[in-house]
Parts: structure tokens; C-alpha cells; sequence
């Protein structure tokens, strides 16, 4: 079964109390999100225009009994009226940050006339330590509240349901809402065990957070490859990522296949152990995972694709940097090898590079040599409705413009390294940021090496 007090957290500022939830933002970094009240004086905030903080740190608890202090001063989303608030985690600042910690997946709550059930686990009053998990119905859902009943708060004392502010309320294995308030009496006993949630999708458009409904880059071609697994191997996979695997054969399969491609080394490790052995292409997915976690750079990629009104780009990068780069930025990647021709250009003179350059180009059109003369390579170029792609490895002796400048309809996209010297910013081709891929790439492929190591060394 999913675990998830791995994504839950308990959180104390200044002598108050409650529970938070960890999620992942856009830009794949871990935030706790909870309910602005447990960390602020929302009346106040709310006449002051800003937040007033009930004390200058939050304390963040993890379910292993870790503990982190988080600056209130740097958070930068929360909605006072709504209720809500992004506390940053800098987990990549924090060495001694817990590596068993797993971000809950988001989703809106779908219609239903039936009263689906949802739980939760919080930190209760009475309870602060080990948290205390609840359960009931949804009864309603209006566009900015969601209505529950909770068994285990039927006429019970408000500090047991006060700890459970900013917990999450969970539909399917899915976060639907944040719990925000009881209904209470006039002696504070909660009454018909009501509480209130926040829907999370006005949140995550808010704060820009991925919703299971926002289909992820190369989320199918993953899925696709996990597709034959057996079901009680994709289950196996699916607790490997702290997933509920009790849901529909189709949601779990789109949950998993989302989970790998956001998946840290470790994690990826265990999913691909334990699905290696059913896989036809298990580097396929360790790929796609490289590239997922370069999507910032292939956004640049793509944007200098679509700039450029020729149909055929020169790439100056690392093989499996640009080979990545370029199948998210052209949005393929089980064909990308029909796209991409990489070269090496090292010791080649300028008429070698200009005849290996032909050669790749009609490798990638797949013509031959005696049928394609000068003339008909360039009306190709113009004229194929397929983008295709040239790489090669940067060597700081060679200048990109004499390798693309033989071809009219050849321009170079420039993905520097660290080491590119400043004048290739000034050539007259697009040019990306200089990016540093060389550590995603290998701990996603250390990682698919242990797997295969520790597949061999099963009884």
C-alpha cells in the first residue's frame, strides 16, 4: 500500500501547530504547501495587505522524525483570504535533507453523484508525534470548498481536529484538496465530523503546480514501455515510487510512468530492478528520464527550433545531451534516431567535415550518395517537412561556422558547455544558455547499471 506519510510533514511556528503536505513544482523543486493560518495570523494578514507570521521559522517535521527549519521571510506564494501557503524546501541546499521523503501527486476532484471516499494522516494535539490517520466521505464540492465528513470526529474535542489543518485531503491516491477549518459548536466540539478543504486546483493553477491531468513530457512513450508488465510487477513498481497501486489499471499506468520520469537516481533504480526483466528497452526509459530532468533547456532548444526558418540545424553539444535535448525539443523520441545524426569532427580538415556533414545529412533522408547531387540535397533541405538534426561534440578549435557554412539551409544551434569560450556568443546562431548535463546523465544511468546488477545477483 502507498505510504503517505512520506509526503506529509508536521509543522510548528510560534506555539501553533498543524500538518503539511510535500509537492513538486514545475520546476520539479520540493514545497510544502499547508494551510496560512497554521504558520500566520490570517485576520491580520488580511488587514495588513501582507503576511504576519506568527514567528520568523516554521519547524518542518518528517514522518522519521527529522526536522527542518524553513525561513518564513522567503516564502514567496499564500493567499491569506484562501487560506493557503508555498513554503520553499531547498532541498538541493540541505546535505542532510531525507532521501525517503515523496512528494503526494495533485488531481481535481472529478464529478460524481456517488460520495467518494478520501483519507488523510495529520498531527493532531493529542497526537503531535506519530500523527493519527483519518477518513471519511466527500459530501459536496463547490467551486472554492470542498465538504467532508470525517468518522473519527464525530463529536469530538477541536484540538483533535485543530492538528489536521493543512493536511491533504486524499481522493484515489490523489491530493483533491488542503483541509482548512472544522465546523464547530459553541463549546468547540466539532460538530457532525465536518470539515472544509480547499480545492487543490485553483492552488496549483495558482502556483503553477502539475496537476495529474497535465500530461508530462514523454509520459506516454514511458507508459508505453511499462505496458506489458505483469500486474503484480507493476504493483511492485508502483509501491517502489510510494504509489497507491489499488486504483484503475489505466490511472496507475500514467501515475507510474509520471513518477519514473520525475524520479530521483535512487527511485529510478528500484522501478526499473523491478520491472527489467519485462522491459524491452529499459535504457529507453532511463533516457527519457534524462531528458525530462533537462526540459528547462530543451524549452531553449525548441524555441531556437521554431525562430529558425530552415529546416535542418547543426547542434554543438555532448551526444547524449543533444540527443535528449533535441528528441524533447522536436517532441520524439521513439523515432529520434530518423532526426538526429551526430558527428565527429576531430582532426577532420574543412573539406573532410563538409563531406561527413553530407554524408549524415543523407543518412538521415535516407538516400544515396549516386542519387542525390548538390543541387537536390538543397531543395531537400528546403522542402522536407521533417526537421532534421545535426550534433556534434564541441571542440573549442573547431569554429561551428565552418562546419554549417558549406550549406545555405544548414544553421547551427549553439548548446554550450561551461568551457565554450565568450566569442560563440557572438556568432550569429542561436545560442542556449551554457547548461551542465553530465551529472543527470550519469546518476540516471548509474542507475539503470545497478539495476542490472542487482537483477544478476537475484537467487
Amino acid at each position: 500500500m502507498m505510504d503517505i506519510r512520506r509526503g506529509i510533514v508536521r509543522i510548528t511556528a510560534g506555539g501553533d501547530r498543524g500538518t503539511g503536505f510535500l509537492v513538486r513544482d514545475a520546476q520539479n523543486s520540493l514545497c510544502i504547501l499547508t494551510a496560512m493560518h497554521v504558520v500566520a495570523d490570517v485576520e491580520a494578514s488580511i488587514a495588513a495587505g501582507s503576511p504576519q507570521w506568527r514567528a520568523s521559522h516554521a519547524t518542518v517535521a518528517f514522518h522519521e522524525q527529522s526536522s527542518i527549519a524553513i525561513d518564513l521571510a522567503a516564502v514567496e506564494q499564500s493567499d491569506a483570504r484562501e487560506d493557503w501557503v508555498m513554503l520553499p524546501l531547498h532541498a538541493e541546499r540541505r546535505p542532510d535533507f531525507p532521501d525517503s521523503l515523496s512528494p503526494l501527486t495533485l488531481a481535481q476532484l472529478s464529478d460524481s453523484s456517488a460520495q467518494p471516499l478520501w483519507k488523510t494522516h495529520g498531527y493532531p494535539y493529542i497526537d503531535a508525534h506519530d500523527g493519527t490517520p483519518i477518513g471519511g466521505t466527500i459530501r459536496a464540492a463547490h467551486d472554492g470548498e470542498i465538504v467532508l465528513f470525517c468518522t473519527e470526529l464525530q463529536m469530538s474535542e477541536a484540538a483533535l481536529a485543530a492538528g489536521y489543518s493543512g493536511a491533504p485531503c486524499i481522493w484515489e491516491g490523489a491530493v483533491v484538496g488542503v483541509i482548512i477549518e472544522t465546523l464547530k459548536d459553541e463549546q468547540g466540539q466539532c460538530v457532525f465530523g465536518r470539515l472544509y478543504a480547499r480545492p487543490i486546483a485553483s492552488i496549483a493553477r495558482r502556483c503553477n503546480l502539475p496537476l495529474e491531468s497535465d500530461e508530462e513530457p514523454f509520459e506516454r512513450e514511458v507508459a508505453a514501455e511499462l505496458y506489458n508488465l505483469p500486474p503484480p510487477s507493476l504493483k511492485g513498481v508502483a509501491q517502489a515510487l510510494n504509489i497507491d497501486p489499488e486504483v484503475q489499471a489505466d490511472v496507475l499506468l500514467s501515475r507510474i510512468a509520471r513518477a519514473v520520469l520525475r524520479a530521483g537516481s535512487a527511485e529510478l533504480c528500484n522501478a526499473i530492478s523491478l520491472s527489467i526483466g519485462y522491459l524491452a528497452n529499459p535504457q529507453a526509459i532511463a533516457e527519457m528520464s534524462v531528458a525530462q530532468k533537462l526540459c528547462r533547456r530543451a524549452v531553449e532548444v525548441l524555441h531556437c527550433l521554431r525562430q529558425r526558418e530552415s529546416l535542418c540545424v547543426a547542434a554543438v553539444a555532448r551526444r547524449e545531451g543533444a540527443k535528449m535535448l533535441v528528441a524533447r525539443a522536436l517532441n520524439r523520441y521513439g523515432d529520434i534516431d530518423r532526426h538526429l545524426g551526430f558527428m565527429a569532427l576531430t582532426e577532420f580538415t574543412a573539406s573532410e567535415r563538409k563531406r561527413k556533414l553530407r554524408e549524415q545529412l543523407l543518412l538521415l533522408f535516407n538516400a544515396e550518395e549516386s542519387e542525390m547531387g548538390e543541387a537536390q540535397l538543397e531543395r531537400l533541405l528546403r522542402e522536407n517537412v521533417v526537421n532534421p538534426v545535426m550534433a556534434f561534440a564541441y571542440d573549442p578549435r573547431i569554429n561551428p561556422r565552418d562546419v554549417v557554412a558549406s550549406y545555405a539551409n544548414v544553421h547551427a544551434l549553439l548548446l554550450l558547455d561551461e568551457h565554450a569560450p565568450t566569442e560563440l556568443l557572438r556568432s550569429r546562431y542561436p545560442v542556449s544558455q551554457p547548461y551542465k548535463d553530465a551529472d543527470e546523465e550519469k546518476s540516471v544511468f548509474d542507475s539503470l547499471n545497478d539495476a542490472r546488477l542487482r537483477l544478476r545477483r537475484k537467487p
